[in-house]
């Protein structure tokens, strides 16, 4: 079950990040760098929002866990590097 639930939750970023893209793209001329930056890296934030709650919403643990795991890891980053 928790398969067809992260497959969900996949589908549903990949169509939103496409999606996205798409749209940015169109607003902003296509040819520039900034520009597909700009549609690129929209895409990716509004796919990874829509992960999250998607995965919230459909109660996927993993994602959880692994959260807590990069979050724990940036932080012991954090501290580290701010202490040399």
């Amino acid at each position: 079950m928790a398969l067809l639930k992260i497959l969900a939750a996949s589908a549903l970023m990949a169509a939103t990040a496409v999606a996205t893209e798409r749209q940015v793209a169109l607003w902003l001329a296509p040819r520039e760098l900034v520009s597909q930056v700009l549609a690129v890296g929209s895409a990716i934030a509004v796919g990874l929002v829509v992960l999250a709650m998607s995965a919230r919403v459909l109660g996927i643990e993993e994602l959880d866990e692994a959260l807590s795991r990069v979050a724990a890891r940036l932080g012991r980053t954090g501290r580290h590097g701010s202490a040399s």
